[in-house]
């Protein structure tokens, strides 16, 4: 008696092909590709990969996406609006309001982490240079964020230049986190928060 090859995890777990409408059927791809490029090199997943994984046919995902790259920038664009999605911080203390802000960043990383470290890998890739781009833009957005929980000077170069360093290091903290695990999600978090509360207090 013969055992049934076992097929890939996103595969064995998608439904067999249904009508979905419009909307419906989006999200399925862009979640079965936002899956597939978390585990995969970008060069390895295909498209008929995706198409098989989301329940749709090759057709199908042109007509949605037009063609893999347009399908991953989509998945880099919905990750990098996600820091906008993190309500205000409501404290009277800057240090608290750092703190609220960034452990509700955390929380949005840690829901989407395979995306977070795919996104960390091909930032910088000249083949990706879209997605650098997008990236970009999502930094340029978040470092409003935190020079106004900070409390730093929106007009000051020298605050945009301190937060913009910030952020690199708050992408290596992450992923010593979810990567090696040589963090936890609570050191992160207090590091960060000490961390950009220093660089406020040493450019007041």
């Amino acid at each position: 008696m013969t055992t049934p090859s076992r097929r890939s995890d996103v595969a064995s777990t998608c439904s067999p092909r249904t009508r979905l409408d419009h909307d419906e059927r989006r999200a399925t791809i862009l979640r079965a590709a936002q899956h597939l490029f978390a585990h995969q090199p970008y060069e390895s997943v295909s498209i008929g990969q995706i198409a098989e994984a989301s329940g749709t046919t090759r057709t199908n995902l042109h007509y949605y996406f037009g063609s893999k790259q347009d399908l991953y920038l989509e998945v880099v664009e919905q990750f990098a609006h996600l820091p906008l999605t993190i309500p205000p911080a409501t404290s009277s203390r800057p240090k608290e309001e750092v703190r609220l802000l960034l452990g509700a960043w955390l929380d949005l990383v840690e829901a989407n982490a395979e995306t977070f470290r795919a996104l960390i890998r091909t930032r910088d890739q000249r083949e990706h240079s879209e997605v650098g781009g997008v990236l970009v833009q999502s930094q340029l957005r978040w470092e409003q964020r935190l020079l106004e929980a900070a409390r730093m000077d929106a007009d000051s170069e020298a605050a945009h230049a301190a937060v913009r360093a910030y952020q690199a290091f708050l992408a290596s903290a992450c992923e010593h986190w979810l990567g090696d695990h040589s963090l936890t999600k609570q050191q992160v978090l207090d590091l960060l928060t000490a961390t950009l509360t220093a660089i406020a207090e040493s450019l007041s």
